[in-house]
Order: structure tokens, then C-alpha cells, then sequence
């Protein structure tokens, strides 16, 4: 298995940091739901698992 992009591992997980940090500060002061608070989360997240995909998704195609 080799990776594809492998720069956007950095880019993703720093996306995914501060869209974190993000949706923990503004949902501290604003007191939104739950849900909200857990979409915000995994959106910012999304990228590396879409990166994370793309990578076993890669093997299968092969």
C-alpha cells in the first residue's frame, strides 16, 4: 500500500484541530444543542476521513 496525498494528511488533521477548537469555544458561549455540537465536529473531521477512505479505497480499485 502506498499512500496518495500524503499532503494532505497535515492540511486534514490541522482542519480537523481547529475545527475542533472551533465548535468547542463557540458552543461554550452559545450553549447549542447537542447535535449541533457533534455535526460541527464530525464536519471538521471529514477531510481525513475521506483522505482515509481514498487510501483503502486505492487497493480495492488495483
Amino acid at each position: 500500500m502506498h499512500l496518495l496525498m500524503p499532503w494532505f494528511l497535515p492540511l486534514a488533521t490541522g482542519m480537523g484541530v481547529v475545527g475542533t477548537r472551533t465548535a468547542k469555544d463557540f458552543f461554550l458561549r452559545e450553549k447549542k444543542k447537542r447535535l449541533e455540537r457533534f455535526l460541527a465536529i464530525v464536519l471538521a473531521w471529514f477531510p481525513l476521513l475521506a483522505w482515509l477512505a481514498a487510501q483503502f479505497a486505492s487497493d480495492a480499485v488495483r
